[in-house]
């Protein structure tokens, strides 16, 4: 009886600990893979200090406080956003900002959690909504804000 006890346990303790191996390997692997694409970025994004750096961390994970920290970041872009459009809604501010941190359409949708059509479609809404010309570059528009 007891040796079908510590063979049991031993059974176990074997899974959990090849389990244990296995998640801290991929959490390992997974970093490895988010520093290499950090060090990967496009050649237009400096990260000025800590708090732009958050803010982009924020935004990739969805963050409910990117836009607060944003607005403190670009108290002046979030003014004039809303100068222009009162009736802005919040979303569409959080929007904005993932246009004016560049992110692509394909990152912004990834971290969105939505289609890249679906932020193809927020962008031309945009475009009306701020008289935006189509010839007009958007990232650009929102740069010179």
């Amino acid at each position: 009886m007891k040796k079908k006890v510590l063979i049991n346990f031993l059974q176990i303790a074997v899974v959990f600990g090849g389990l244990y191996f296995y998640l801290k390997n991929k959490q390992k692997k997974s970093t490895d893979n988010g520093q290499q694409k950090k060090n990967e970025k496009p050649k237009t994004r400096y990260f000025i200090n800590d708090d732009l750096d958050e803010v982009f961390q924020l935004a990739k994970i969805n963050d409910p406080f990117f836009l607060a920290k944003f607005k403190k970041i670009y108290p002046e872009f979030c003014n004039k956003v809303i100068s222009l459009c009162p009736d802005i809604l919040n979303s569409e501010l959080i929007f904005c900002a993932y246009i004016k941190l560049n992110f692509s359409t394909k990152e912004i949708a990834k971290y969105t959690f939505v289609t890249q059509k679906a932020v193809q479609v927020r962008k031309s809404r945009l475009r009306k909504k701020f008289n935006i010309p189509s010839e007009e570059d958007l990232y650009i528009w929102f740069k010179k804000l």
